[in-house]
């Protein structure tokens, strides 16, 4: 790229359209395998790459649009790309180069996002050394459920075979020599896998793994790397059966058989497609021979995970997915198999990668489909009309040929070269798609969402993601589902998903109005697995303790949790507060304890064996769906003890615990005390709706606090009781309180804004207990590291850093004072950074 901005190679008026859009639009593009790669333009040969890395978005038509960009800007990047290292090669956490590989994509589409973006998006990339670990878990856990392997066996297989592979190969290398070490349990693979390798092969070789929130791609493209990774330590197992095995086949393979991944941002599945091209780019062999990419449109999808109708509507007949019974299209299975295999086979000759006659193969192609046409087409019947039934089957039967024919096309589109034919198949499997819905519309009756859904077709947006049609060769499985399902889902506060919220409420039982969207990600994912899968994903911690959580938690008493990862106020995500944890799941019934690691610190060397180091198992008996504190049993009885000992809180005080009060406009609302005197200076009314106010940092344990600030309050209905039937509320206020109404003036704007107000903008929020702050209390800042409740007698009202406990009982006082109430609380409640802890009327 230097030498063609340097000239060097072609001279050049404008940078971006004479070296750049010919590069990427064209050279880069299109098939030129029969001059040799040789590109004219740039009188030398550029490999041809395919996989739509370069094709024009939105058929952008680069030759006529005129589009200026100054060569400088181009000449500042390439300066700041030439102080990196750049290397293709995904290293796993212990190898690591001083280089930038293809890992800084995740953060590239992390930080391509502005903040309020990212916030509403939730992208935050996942540190290397977590999915490395989450990968070879879920690796691990598939293959002890599908075999009879032990599981720490297999442990040593994904996790330091590769030590093994390189001792088998310097052992051949040295003419098969047995030295010493090779008899080291430590350098060689365990009987149970060397006698099982071909069983493991296939495993390897068929699982099925998605990412419902694919990101930047560091799941999948971490899984695809444990996969081959597991495959080529058996390699020399296959060494006289032939066949390729070369890392970069592998890898091909797994893109194309095992690899899934959905996100609703387009600029994700970009990005994640790019990292596995990269990948397989890193591994080819022969640089005079690279092979075109494969397309990766119908394996990394844009669409929303979580919304599978329209309107209320099923958009696909699941049934489809059934016994196709006598269906005839069976009948054409062997025919398509045998497509399938020649279409490979001219692929490979297509590229370098094998031998072969491809005029011949593409008339054979062409013969059995004609064939397979004949086949289908069959006996017609006779009769002149049918039953409902018949007619009922007959659809059915025509919905289950455009499905397999939808497969099919893209089984032909993955591998496909041409230019006019990718997009000849890409309209079709669009064409069936949009087919298969409307026919399930129409059966069900549905013609108003039939004739909504033009639009959407006619723009080809998707508003949904049908998983069961999209990626329906994991459910026509006979183990229907993926066997790895693992993400890490957006953070996305319940604030910026009110529209989305009626849906959740209808479709997921974990739904409650103040959750979060990971928790809709959380169901969505278990939901997908097969049987003997494994879901596996690292997500804030907060739904153990927060109220938001509690059907989540009550639903995941009904599944087999395998384990939790709790990495509490760690600064795991360092551009983001999120308190995480990794969980992980099984099918079957619940087991009676799980796994579970407090993580302390992240200066660790592996993951793996910190956790190893520090697991110990807790009692699913003993948690309810109040809050989860994940202790070891002693702790959880020692809990146990406590509670069955008196009653809780919130039954002692009759439900009285509250919050303190957010304005929405502090600086109009708060005030201090030189403003509060000069108000009331002006007009001593003003002291009648002027009430000390505290904030949570002034509260000090035991202390009676002295407030130094001060509240102008009007309560929601205020306004309404007072001022009877005057129109002009405003002007009312101005006369009834001139100087406060002076004071608020300037905000008139800002107060009208906010959310929290009540009927006008001079009132606070609707709040039931207002009386409650005039009464003696108890009152607790939000976050602190200790109990810290003092008793107020003064009326004070406090912010929203506050809760109260209206009473005059000042035993009450010393007991949420004591050691034993903190250990409750820090059992019980989120913790924040620095050692803090929530205390607030949900715990």
């Amino acid at each position: 790229m230097r030498r063609l901005y340097d000239g060097k190679i072609v001279p050049y008026e404008n940078f971006f359209n004479d070296i750049l859009e010919p590069l990427f639009y064209e050279a880069l593009a299109e098939d030129r395998s029969v001059n040799e790669d040789y590109y004219s333009r740039f009188r030398c040969k550029i490999p041809f790459l395919n996989g739509g890395l370069f094709e024009p978005i939105q058929n952008y038509n680069w030759v006529s649009t005129d589009l200026r960009i100054e060569n400088d800007v181009f000449g500042g990047i390439l300066e700041a790309f030439d102080e990196f290292n750049f290397t293709i090669k995904e290293d796993e956490p212990l190898e690591r180069e001083v280089a930038v590989d293809p890992e800084m994509l995740g953060k590239v589409f992390e930080n391509l996002l502005d903040v309020t973006d990212r916030k509403s998006k939730g992208a935050f990339y996942t540190p290397r050394d977590i999915v490395h670990y989450m990968c070879q878990q879920s690796l691990i856990g598939y293959l002890a459920n599908h075999t009879s392997i032990p599981r720490e066996d297999l442990e040593r297989f994904i996790r330091r075979g590769d030590v093994a592979l390189g001792m088998t190969i310097h052992m051949q290398e040295n003419g098969g020599r047995d030295e010493a070490w090779a008899r080291d349990a430590r350098f060689t693979l365990p009987e149970s896998i060397r006698s099982h390798y071909a069983e493991i092969d296939g495993l390897l070789c068929s699982i099925r793994v998605v990412d419902p929130a694919v990101g930047s791609g560091a799941f999948p493209v971490g899984m695809m790397n444990e996969i081959v990774k597991a495959r080529s330590i058996l390699t020399p197992f296959f060494a006289r059966e032939g066949g390729d095995r070369s890392v970069y086949e592998l890898k091909r393979q797994a893109i194309e058989h095992s690899l899934y991944g959905v996100d609703i941002d387009s600029s994700a599945v970009d990005i994640t497609k790019l990292r596995f091209w990269l990948s397989l780019i890193v591994d080819e062999e022969n640089i005079e021979t690279i092979r075109p990419l494969p397309n990766l449109d119908h394996r990394i999808m844009c669409g929303d995970s979580l919304v599978d109708e329209f309107e209320g509507v099923r958009l696909f007949d699941e049934g489809l997915l059934g016994d196709p019974g006598d269906d005839p299209e069976i009948l054409t299975a062997p025919i398509d198999a045998r497509i399938e295999e020649l279409g490979e086979e001219l692929h490979r000759i297509l590229t370098g990668a094998g031998e072969g006659d491809s005029a011949r193969i593409r008339r054979e192609i062409a013969r059995l489909e004609r064939k397979r046409k004949e086949v289908l087409a069959g006996p017609r019947s006779t009769a002149r009309q049918m039953t409902f039934d018949q007619a009922a089957s007959l659809r059915v039967r025509e919905s289950r040929r455009k499905l397999r024919e939808l497969k099919r096309y893209q089984r032909l589109f993955f591998n496909e070269q041409s230019r006019a034919r990718k997009n000849e198949y890409r309209d079709a499997i669009e064409r069936l798609e949009w087919d298969l819905i409307e026919e399930t519309l129409k059966e069900a009756g549905n013609t108003d969402a039939c004739r909504d859904l033009v639009l959407y077709r006619k723009n080809r947006a998707k508003p949904f993601f049908l998983w069961k049609l999209y990626f329906s060769e994991a459910f026509l499985h006979p183990n229907p589902g993926f066997d790895v399902v693992i993400a890490n889902p957006p953070y996305v506060r319940q604030e910026s998903i009110k529209e989305q919220k009626a849906y959740f409420k209808d479709h997921y039982r974990v739904y409650q109005g103040t959750a979060d969207l990971y928790v809709y990600f959380v169901e969505r994912g278990v939901s997908l697995l097969a049987s003997g899968g494994v879901f596996t994903y690292i997500l804030p911690n907060k739904w153990m303790r927060a109220n938001y959580g509690r059907p989540l938690r009550a639903w995941l008493k009904e599944q087999r949790i395998e384990e939790i990862i709790d990495f509490g106020d760690l600064p795991v995500f360092t551009s983001a507060t999120t308190y995480p944890c990794i969980l992980r799941i099984g099918t079957g019934p619940p087991r009676e304890r799980f796994d579970a690691v407090q993580v302390e610190t992240l200066d660790y060397t592996d993951l793996t064996d910190y956790v190893k180091a520090h697991s110990y198992p807790v009692n699913q008996t003993y948690l309810d769906d109040g809050g989860w504190p994940l202790v070891d049993e002693r702790t959880q009885a020692l809990l146990e003890k406590v509670k069955a000992a008196g009653v809780p809180l919130g039954e002692y005080v009759g439900g009285k615990i509250y919050y303190g009060i957010k304005t929405g406009l502090n600086k109009a609302f708060v005030i201090d005390e030189e403003t509060r005197a000069r108000l009331i200076a002006e007009d001593p009314k003003s002291a009648e709706v002027i009430r000390p106010f505290l904030a949570g940092r002034e509260v000090k344990r035991y202390l009676t606090p002295s407030p130094t600030r001060y509240l102008i309050l009007f309560e929601k209905g205020w306004t309404n009781r007072n001022s009877g039937s005057t129109p002009d509320k405003w002007n009312w206020l101005k006369s009834t309180y001139p100087a406060i109404a002076s004071h608020l003036e300037p905000f008139t704007e800002s107060g009208e804004k906010r959310y929290d107000k009540g009927d006008y903008r001079w009132e606070l929020r609707a709040c039931d207990y207002y009386q409650e702050f005039e009464k003696p209390k108890i009152i607790v800042p939000a976050i602190v590291r200790k109990g810290s409740y003092a008793y107020d007698e003064r009326s004070a009202y406090s912010n929203d850093k506050t809760s109260i406990i209206p009473c005059s009982d000042i035993y009450l006082l010393g007991i949420l004072n004591s050691k034993v109430a903190d250990f409750v609380v820090h059992l019980i409640s989120s913790t924040k950074r620095g050692g803090y802890y929530e205390y607030k009327p949900m715990y």
